[in-house]
């Protein structure tokens, strides 16, 4: 809407959707042809008019984002869901690719608007989960109602493979996305599951340089193990060919993936061969039942889409393993722990800050931002925010 506000009926992150025409008009350049046989395959529909629009046709976030995958690979550069949103036409994408490098910038991906206010507002800025999405945030934000600017901070698409990270690394990354938006004043920062480890260390970071947090919100997050953290094994060639010959029923795909000197090399080469082959089952083996509950919309993702999600749980898996805070901070602790889940990381957590709320939530890790569990967690943030 105008007003910036979540409409979940159309399962897009900003209500700037366009009309579109019911006059079909086909491709009229290179361009428009590529991007019509992209829309095509994710889709599932054979004639599509370069004016109608992405989600109007079924489009969502989950094929948005394989939109943004398809389209890298087939122009060899990125374009972010804020482009997609606000381009929703084959015309307007075409267009988009055409123009400047400026038009198209990867470093539009990591924020973005969830709900805008007004200029001048607080803000408060969501950290995302571990598939490196905020779509998890968007009930939160819409039940919230809150007289707050909202934004969302997503993981960096850097190709297929998972990636040996820091949660410190990732953080001050973030760090600067936030200052771009707010430069100083007092920070509100919410994260779930491993995007609340990243928003303590960005709390930790903001501190470090003088600012002040006001508010650092957890919900279910891992606390830092120090007793494993040495142990973790870094992402290499190797290590992942061991990982696939674990996982992969079918021991013939990771045979024929071969060796290779990076991780992307190897990942590109097994989506080659899984979709070639169409063994789109074989990389749902890889997918624990933990991360099915997680990945968004999984039983339609592609082959790419699916690599992509898998990758990018076991890269802020391996940083939250590796990550223990260096001090504690000043900002008070509100910590939304769900009664269910098979830990309780609340105690750990009081030793890294001097102020500490711990809330019992009655959920699971993955139900406890969901209806109508999450009107709890809604009614103390009001309070928080008031």
């Amino acid at each position: 809407s105008s007003h910036g506000k979540i409409d979940r009926k159309k399962l897009t992150l900003l209500d700037l959707l366009i009309k579109s025409s019911n006059k079909y008009i086909g491709p009229g350049n290179e361009t428009e042809e590529k991007i019509t046989k992209i829309w095509s395959k994710i889709l599932g529909i054979e004639k599509i008019s370069i004016n109608e629009d992405f989600f109007n046709l079924g489009g969502h976030s989950l094929k948005a984002a394989a939109l943004m995958l398809r389209l890298r690979e087939e122009f060899n550069r990125d374009i972010s869901l804020r482009e997609i949103i606000s381009k929703p036409t084959i015309r307007e994408l075409a267009k988009c690719f055409r123009m400047g490098e400026s038009e198209v910038n990867v470093e539009d991906n990591i924020i973005m608007p969830l709900q805008k206010v007004r200029s001048g507002a607080p803000n408060i800025f969501f950290i995302h989960d571990g598939t490196g999405e905020i779509e998890g945030y968007l009930d939160l934000v819409q039940k919230m109602n809150t007289d707050f600017n909202c934004w969302g901070i997503r993981a960096k698409y850097q190709g297929f493979a998972p990636r040996n990270l820091s949660i410190e690394e990732v953080s001050h990354e973030y760090v600067v996305e936030i200052q771009s938006i707010q430069p100083k004043g007092e920070y509100h920062l919410i994260g779930w599951s491993v995007g609340g480890v990243i928003a303590f260390e960005i709390a930790n970071q903001l501190e470090k340089d003088g600012n002040k947090v006001r508010s650092l919100v957890m919900i279910d997050s891992a606390s830092p193990d120090k007793e494993n953290c040495n142990n973790a094994v870094e992402f290499t060639p190797k290590s992942e060919r061991i990982w696939l010959n674990e996982y992969l029923p079918n021991k013939s795909i990771s045979a024929k993936v071969g060796e290779y000197n990076t991780l992307e090399e190897m990942w590109r080469r097994l989506i080659e061969i899984l979709e070639n082959e169409q063994k789109e089952e074989l990389v749902k083996a890889l997918i624990s039942k933990e991360w099915i509950q997680i990945i968004p919309n999984v039983a339609e993702a592609d082959i790419r889409v699916l690599v992509h999600y898998v990758n990018t749980l076991k890269t802020f898996g391996l940083a939250q393993t590796l990550y223990v805070p260096d001090r504690k901070i000043l900002a008070p602790i509100h910590y939304f722990a769900a009664n269910q889940s098979p830990k309780r990381y609340s105690n750990e957590w009081k030793e890294y800050c001097n102020e500490f709320q711990d809330i019992l939530i009655e959920a699971n890790h993955h139900t406890i931002l969901k209806e109508p569990i999450l009107y709890e967690i809604v009614k103390f943030l009001k309070k928080i925010y008031m």
